[in-house]
C-alpha cells in the first residue's frame, strides 16, 4: 500500500484531535450506565419547590459504535510519550541572542547576556522539560509553537517619582545593633539641586531579553522534538510517510551550520552523543 506523505505537525494534529479521543470513548464504552429514575414522590417534591417538572429519566442511550484508534495513531502517541523521561541542556556556545545586535542595534554587556540566558533558562525549563506535554498541547491546539519575537530591545534609564531619570549612590549605613554595610539610596541632593558626588544612573532592558531567551528555548525544544519524531516514525507507519519542515532557528534564518545554536535534547538515561538536529 502506498503511504500518504504527511508533515509531522499534521500527523500530530490528526493523532490527538481525531484518533486518540476514540481511545477514551472505547474505554468508557464498557462502563456506560443509566441513571435510575427518582421515585414518584421525589418528582412531586421537586415540582413543589421548583414549579417545573424535572426530567430524571437519565441520559439517552448512547448507541454510537465504539471505534478503536488507528494503529498509526497509537504508535505516534507511544513515541511522543517517550519524551517524558528526556532532558534538555544548554551546551557550551549556545547563544539565543546571537542576532540581537543586528535587529536592535543593541550590544549587550557580558553580564547582561549571561543574566538573560540564566533567567531565560529558569523561565523556560519547567515547560521545555516536559516535552511530551508540550508536543501534545500544541498538536491538540492544531498550531505550531510561535517563536515570539518580542520586538526591539532598548536600554532605558530607571525613572524616579517625577518621571525623570533617577540618581543613585551607595552609602555605608549601620542601623541600631547592626554592622555598617553598603546600601543603595537616593543619589540626588534636593537642597543642592544636583546629584551627590559619585552618584550614578541605572538602566534596564525593555522588553526583558530573558523572556525572548525563554521563548526561543521552548520553541527549539519543541522543534527538535518534532524532528526526532519524524525520524523515529519514518518507515514504521502503515498509512503515512512522515516529513518535518519545522525550522530550528527562524529568528536567524537558515544559513550556515546551526550546530552551536542547537539545544542538547536527549534521553535522561545518561546516553551520550551529539544533540539531536534537523534531518
Amino acid at each position: 500500500m502506498n503511504r500518504k506523505p504527511i508533515e509531522i505537525r499534521a500527523l500530530l494534529a490528526w493523532t490527538y484531535r481525531e484518533e486518540m479521543p476514540k481511545l477514551e470513548d472505547f474505554r468508557e464504552g464498557f462502563e456506560r450506565i443509566s441513571v435510575p429514575s427518582a421515585s414518584t414522590w421525589d418528582t412531586i417534591a421537586r415540582l413543589a419547590v421548583l414549579g417545573v417538572r424535572v426530567d430524571t429519566s437519565g441520559p439517552a442511550p448512547d448507541d454510537r459504535p465504539l471505534v478503536y484508534p488507528d494503529p498509526d495513531a497509537i504508535l505516534v502517541n507511544e513515541t511522543v510519550l517517550g519524551f517524558e523521561d528526556w532532558t534538555i541542556a544548554m551546551p557550551d556556545g549556545w547563544d539565543a541572542l546571537g542576532d540581537l545586535a543586528e535587529i536592535t542595534d543593541l550590544v549587550l554587556t557580558d553580564a547582561e547576556r549571561e543574566g538573560a540566558h540564566r533567567n531565560g533558562w529558569d523561565i523556560a525549563i519547567p515547560k521545555g522539560d516536559r516535552l511530551a506535554a508540550l508536543v501534545i498541547r500544541q498538536a491538540w491546539a492544531d498550531r505550531g509553537l510561535p517563536w515570539r519575537d518580542h520586538g526591539r530591545i532598548e536600554r532605558r534609564p530607571v525613572l524616579g517619582a517625577n518621571g525623570k531619570p533617577a540618581w543613585f549612590r551607595v552609602v555605608n549605613e549601620a542601623r541600631a545593633g547592626e554592622v555598617a554595610r553598603p546600601r543603595e539610596v537616593d543619589g540626588f541632593n534636593i537642597k543642592g539641586r544636583r546629584p551627590y558626588a559619585g552618584a550614578y544612573r541605572k538602566h534596564y532592558l525593555s522588553p526583558c531579553p530573558s523572556l525572548l531567551v525563554a521563548a526561543r528555548i521552548e520553541y527549539q525544544a519543541w522543534a527538535l522534538a518534532l524532528h526526532h519524531l519524524a525520524r523515529e516514525l519514518r518507515g514504521k507507519l502503515a498509512r503515512f510517510d512522515v516529513s518535518c519542515c519545522v525550522p530550528l532557528w527562524p529568528w536567524e534564518g537558515q544559513e550556515g551550520d546551526p550546530s552551536p545554536r542547537v539545544l542538547d535534547v536527549r534521553p535522561s538515561t545518561g546516553a551520550s552523543g551529539e544533540p539531536f538536529k534537523a534531518a
